[in-house]
């Protein structure tokens, strides 16, 4: 790749993090009441796809101990928190633990 085209590729990465924004934001709209509740799904939505993406980093990447390979159930736990009371594998988790 020339020198010329990693700006390119960076300048994608960032369109791709808006797209996800926006996304996260729309989603969080339907259901809720206040402006408030938008603002607290936001968040835990945000903090939930950080934490996923820390689970799948090197453990010298990332503060939250990720190997660098993560589960499939680890990850749709730590992405869906959100919903309190999820079920996995008949295991019920909540965020409230």
């Amino acid at each position: 790749m020339t020198r010329s085209c990693a700006p390119l590729r960076g300048d994608g990465r960032v369109k791709n993090l808006f797209s996800v924004a926006s996304s996260v934001v729309s989603l969080s709209a339907r259901s809720a009441a206040t402006p408030e509740e938008l603002c607290t799904a936001v968040r835990a939505r945000l903090a939930s796809l950080s934490k996923a993406h820390a689970l799948t980093l090197p453990a010298s990447h990332s503060n939250e101990g990720g190997e660098g390979v993560a589960s499939i159930q680890a990850l749709l736990v730590t992405l869906l928190w959100f919903y309190d009371g999820i079920a996995v594998n008949g295991q019920r988790h909540s965020r409230t633990r």
